[in-house]
């Protein structure tokens, strides 16, 4: 796995129809944003309304960053794809794993890949859903070559089942709280789950940068988005102009 960008590994769970029991499973999503578009949020496939309306908290979660800065005004035609999901995606427990992706296409900045991620987003504040245990576990084993999980803060205690008879520390990143899992002897190969209050917290664990620095970049990403469709129209003008005599 390498560091890509608008790619995110969210997770996913699923219940068995026979058992009842509940499944963790990896939910790859692919996104883009494009300026000049129709400012909407689309994302095609089997959608429940609940993954619908996620996916517009999520634009929303986006404007909302966009007018703190005070970037200039540029529609947003915003693509969202989760990825093999052919049972369908139901649940808002993806939408901050959509915000990621956005921004990092957005910014052009990498995610790490080895990170898996869950959580519900409203405005800029992650909270808690279901099925974390089965979600984390999911994706620990070490022939994964995952390294960790982002989950919501009001999540935390969810973790304790992944414990029993494992080695363990508290870990901290940039002002992250979490807990890294020794999954191998002798403290080896860990697994690292922060605990995200805000979606800045995400973007500091799966992208390297802090609520500055994305925003600082959002802003002049917007700029040469403005410059572009403003040289877009002036091309159009000079093109529907009628020729001398």
């Amino acid at each position: 796995m390498t560091d890509s960008i608008g790619y995110v590994v969210g997770l996913a769970v699923i219940s068995s129809t026979s058992s009842g029991q509940m499944y963790g499973q990896p939910l790859p999503i692919h996104c883009q944003i494009n300026a000049g578009g129709a400012d909407s949020v689309i994302a095609p496939g089997k959608i429940g309304d609940i993954a619908k309306a996620a996916a517009q908290n999520v634009r929303a979660s986006i404007k909302q960053v966009l007018t703190k800065i005070r970037a200039p005004y540029v529609g947003y035609e915003m693509h969202v794809e989760y990825i093999q999901a052919h049972g369908g995606v139901e649940g808002d427990s993806a939408s901050v794993a959509m915000d990621i992706a956005l921004i990092s296409d957005f910014i052009q900045e990498p995610v790490n890949q080895r990170y898996g991620i869950t959580g519900s987003l409203t405005g800029n504040i992650i909270l808690a859903v279901g099925g974390v245990t089965e979600k984390v576990k999911s994706i620990m084993d070490s022939d994964l070559g995952m390294l960790g999980a982002c989950i919501p803060w009001q999540n935390k205690y969810d973790i304790e089942p992944l414990l029993i008879n494992m080695e363990y520390e508290y870990v901290q990143e940039d002002g992250v709280p979490g807990i890294r899992i020794f999954r191998g002897r002798d403290r080896q190969d860990p697994f690292d789950i922060y605990f995200c209050k805000t979606k800045y917290h995400t973007y500091q664990i799966m992208m390297g940068l802090g609520e500055t620095e994305v925003e600082e970049k959002m802003a002049e990403q917007s700029k040469k988005d403005l410059e572009f469709i403003l040289n877009i129209k002036g091309y159009s003008k000079e093109v529907d102009r009628p020729l001398p005599g």
